[in-house]
């Protein structure tokens, strides 16, 4: 079994140190999930890509609208995951 957290996660905070010598919060991407964790001034930040922005590039393929849909959807429960206050 494969520990996507392992083989999908960019240590950017890493990568900038390493790569050009730049001193930066801790920011991760976990790629498996499109989740970007981040931190700024102690706080620590949870991003993700919208999914209907992601579809948004399938606009021309039959069944768009059923996706889009579906997408809107997995968004506003994504929503809920991040910020249950909403």
């Amino acid at each position: 079994m494969i520990d996507y957290t392992k083989e999908t996660t960019l240590d950017v905070k890493k990568i900038l140190s390493e790569k050009l010598d730049i001193e930066y919060d801790d920011y991760i991407i976990l790629d498996v999930c499109k989740i970007i964790v981040y931190s700024d001034k102690g706080k620590t930040n949870i991003s993700l890509y919208k999914p209907s922005v992601a579809l948004s590039t399938a606009s021309s393929f039959s069944g768009f609208d059923k996706l889009s849909k579906l997408a809107i959807e997995a968004e506003e429960g994504l929503k809920k995951v991040i910020d249950p206050n909403r």
